[in-house]
């Protein structure tokens, strides 16, 4: 009895002994992609501010063409007032 009582306590140790590296292998595989989430978050954060900078130029330069177009829009029409009013004078004056 003695033999087999040792033979189930070693093979009870090396269950224990299995389970607690694959524990330790685990917890490292745990740690490391913990690590790398915790990188690639704070890639794509630096990604996400590059965007904000990006976009925020964009809208600068989207809001500076609108206001020339809008300036452009008005000079257009002066002229077109311009050219309105010349062809009158030269209608009234007999041409």
């Amino acid at each position: 009895m003695n033999d087999i009582n040792w033979k189930e306590r070693c093979e009870e140790a090396e269950v224990a002994l299995a389970n607690a590296l694959a524990d330790e292998s685990g917890l490292k595989q745990a740690d490391q992609l913990m690590m790398n989430k915790l990188q690639r978050i704070q890639e794509l954060e630096e990604i996400n501010e590059s965007h904000r900078k990006i976009n925020g130029d964009l809208r600068r330069q989207i809001t500076a063409l609108e206001q020339e177009k809008l300036e452009l829009f008005l000079d257009n029409k002066k002229l077109a007032k311009q050219v309105e009013d010349n062809l009158d004078r030269l209608r009234k004056s007999g041409m």
